[in-house]
C-alpha cells in the first residue's frame, strides 16, 4: 500500500469516527429531540391544533377549597434525582432514552416520595413547584422515569416554574414537553394568576429579566394591570440567601427587585437545599424596618442538603432549617398571609407566622 493510499484510508476512518462522535454529541445534547419538539409545536401553531391540556388558570380553578375566603397552597422545589442502573444509561443517558433502551432508575441521594406523601395530606391545595423538579438535566426520560414515579399522581395540582437543571436540555424542552400548557403559554416559563385581591406571579429566573427583556416588559404590564393588589411571586433561584451569591443569579436579583419595588409581600424560591425565611428586605436585599418583602427558600423536596450550617446566620435570615425534607404551606386571605414549614418525617411545624398583605408590615 502506497503512502498516499494509507493516508487516504486513515482520513476516511477518521472522518467516520468524527461523524460518529458528532452524532453522539448531538444526541447527548438533545439537539435532534429539541428539533422535533420545536417542529411539533410549530405544526400545532400553524394548524391551530387544539390540545386538551390543563393551564395554570384551570389548575387553580379546579381545586375547590372548603373555605373560599382563604387559599391554601403548598410550595417546594428540588425534588427528584435518579441514577441509571444500566451501562448504556450511565454512559449515554440521553442517547439511550431516544433509542428507547430500557432505563431502570433508582433514587440517588434523594427521597422525593417523602415530600409527595406530605403533599397528599392537603388534597385540595395547589402546589407551587419552584424548579429543579428532576435532576440532572430535566430530560424527557428523567421526567417520565424519575419525577413521574414519585410525584405523578400530584400532577393535576402543580403550578410549575423552571429551574436551572431543567435547562440542562436545550430551551428546557424536556420540562415544557412534560408540562405543556400547564407551564404557561409559549414555552417562556412565566405566567400570572389572580385570586381575589392577590396577584400570583410564576417567573423564570433562568432567562433574561434585564430592563427591556421580554420577561421584564411582560412583568411590568402585569403589575400595571393590578394596582393595589397583594403580590406574591415564585421562581427558582433566590436573589438573597445565606448560601450565596451563587452562579447566574442576576436574573433572580432583577426579578426580586422588580416585584419588591411593586410592593410584593413575599417570594418563594428553591435552588438551595434547605429551608430559609428572610426578614423583610428592600430591593437590594437589605433588611428594612418597614415596607420589605419576605423571601422563602424551600429547596427541600427530596435532594439531600446540608445537615447543619456552621457559621452564624446573617442579619437578613430570620429562620433556617437544615437536613429536613419538607413543604411550605401558605394561606392567603384578603388581608394577609400565614405560613407553616412542615417537616415530612412527622409533619411537625418547624417555622410559622403571619403577616398582613402589602409592604406596610414591620420586620419580623
Amino acid at each position: 500500500m502506497t503512502a498516499r493510499a494509507l493516508l487516504a484510508r486513515v482520513l476516511k476512518v477518521s472522518a467516520r469516527v468524527l461523524a460518529a462522535v458528532t452524532l453522539l454529541a448531538a444526541m447527548e445534547g438533545q439537539v435532534f429531540a429539541y428539533g422535533v419538539f420545536l417542529l411539533r409545536h410549530k405544526v400545532e401553531a400553524i394548524t391551530q391544533t387544539q390540545v386538551s391540556a390543563p393551564t395554570p388558570e384551570s389548575v387553580l380553578a379546579a381545586l375547590h377549597q372548603t373555605d373560599e375566603s382563604n387559599l391554601t397552597f403548598l410550595a417546594v422545589g428540588d425534588i427528584a434525582r435518579c441514577a441509571r442502573t444500566d451501562l448504556p444509561g450511565r454512559l449515554l443517558p440521553a442517547t439511550s432514552d431516544r433509542l428507547g433502551w430500557h432505563r431502570p432508575m433508582v433514587a440517588d441521594h434523594a427521597d422525593p416520595t417523602a415530600s409527595a406523601s406530605l403533599a397528599r395530606q392537603w388534597p385540595d391545595a395547589p402546589i407551587l413547584a419552584v424548579g429543579d423538579l428532576v435532576y440532572a438535566r430535566g430530560t424527557p426520560g428523567e421526567f417520565a422515569d424519575c419525577y413521574e414515579r414519585a410525584w405523578g399522581d400530584l400532577r393535576a395540582r402543580i403550578l410549575p416554574a423552571p429551574g436551572n437543571h431543567e435547562y440542562g436540555t436545550p430551551g428546557a424542552f424536556g420540562y415544557f414537553d412534560y408540562w405543556g400548557a400547564q407551564a404557561g403559554p409559549d414555552q417562556r416559563g412565566y405566567y400570572a394568576l389572580r385570586w381575589r385581591n392577590w396577584l400570583i406571579l410564576s417567573l423564570n429566573s433562568e432567562v433574561d429579566a434585564s430592563a427591556g427583556s421580554p420577561q421584564e416588559a411582560w412583568l411590568t404590564q402585569e403589575l400595571a394591570k393590578a394596582p393595589g393588589a397583594c403580590i406574591m411571586a415564585f421562581f427558582h433561584k433566590p436573589a438573597h440567601s445565606l448560601q450565596g451569591p451563587r452562579r447566574d443569579q442576576h436574573n433572580a436579583e432583577r426579578l426580586f427587585a422588580q416585584v419588591q419595588q411593586a410592593g410584593a409581600s413575599f417570594v418563594i424560591n428553591g435552588h438551595n437545599h434547605f429551608y430559609e425565611r428572610t426578614r423583610p428586605l428592600d430591593s437590594s436585599g437589605a433588611v428594612v424596618a418597614a415596607g420589605g418583602t419576605i423571601g422563602f427558600t424551600v429547596g427541600t423536596g427530596g435532594i439531600e442538603g446540608p445537615a447543619t450550617h456552621a457559621a452564624a446566620l446573617p442579619a437578613q435570615t430570620a429562620a433556617a432549617i437544615f437536613g429536613s425534607i419538607g413543604l411550605l404551606r401558605v394561606q392567603l386571605s384578603d388581608s394577609g398571609f400565614a405560613w407553616w414549614f412542615h417537616q415530612a418525617q412527622d409533619r411537625a411545624v418547624m417555622d410559622h407566622g403571619t403577616a398582613p398583605c402589602g409592604a406596610q408590615y414591620t420586620a419580623l
